[in-house]
């Protein structure tokens, strides 16, 4: 069955209307009609099954008959603080991330990102992806998106208790193999990962005195939108549910 997503909060017995850009797909790609069974989720962690049971100019309406549990979250919850990178990679991040489990992207101004106006439309875009995202890969709990802060910020609030790791070209001595502990405190997992020029001494610096520990991933320089897919699977392997 397919699965659309709807923000509303969703129940048994409630007469869902999915609207927007997903109407004209329904119709004309998938050729729905009444009577025919979707999946619908809300963010919440739920799955919610129903028939459609009518059609609109603007939307479908959904008769919701069962309700259920996902089951596709990871155990871990991984914060990826991602200094903005140049063209779209963003996209491919945030695309990538999402099916491999990330539960928060922050867009970080680091020293080597030159800072712009920043349009919410970009915001506005990368939920989307992340939407389309869960909907693929069968998610239940749509990824926040947060608004861009410096990397300043984002380690004076990233969480005490959480593994905070900043991968860096400049180490040469604690690999990420050597870091990474056998079993991960309150499963939680917080990674910085700059931009195409990648993170200045002093933001490692300021970074280590917040409780993030610099790693290197290997000898090879890798880039700014490969990082993050590496330590996502990594660690969704060691301690969540990429196994």
């Amino acid at each position: 069955m397919h699965r659309f997503y709807i923000e509303e909060r969703l129940g048994v017995g409630v007469k869902a209307e999915i609207k927007g850009a997903e109407v004209r797909h329904i119709k004309d790609v998938l050729r729905h009609q009444c009577g025919d069974q979707v999946v619908l989720f809300d963010g919440s962690g739920m799955e919610f099954e129903g028939r459609i049971n009518g059609f609109t100019k603007d939307g479908v309406t959904v008769d919701i008959t069962e309700e259920r549990e996902g089951d596709t979250e990871s155990p871990v919850e991984i914060i990826l603080g991602q200094g903005m990178p140049k063209s779209d990679k963003m996209d491919l991040i945030v695309q990538k991330s999402t099916e491999l489990g990330v539960s928060r992207i922050v867009p970080l101004y680091t020293e080597r990102v030159v800072p712009k106006s920043f349009s919410a439309n970009k915001i506005e875009r990368w939920r989307r992806i992340a939407v389309e995202a869960c909907k693929q890969s069968g998610r239940v709990k749509v990824p926040v998106i947060s608004e861009p802060v410096s990397i300043d910020q984002f380690v004076k609030d990233a969480e005490p208790s959480s593994l905070k790791l900043i991968p860096w070209e400049g180490e040469k001595e604690a690999s990420l193999k050597k870091v990474l502990p056998i079993t991960l405190r309150n499963s939680k997992v917080t990674f910085i990962v700059g931009s195409e020029g990648g993170l200045t001494n002093s933001e490692i610096v300021n970074a280590k005195g917040y409780g993030f520990i610099p790693v290197s991933l290997g000898r090879r320089i890798l880039r700014t939108e490969t990082v993050p897919l590496v330590l996502l699977s990594i660690v969704q392997h060691l301690y969540g549910d990429l196994a």
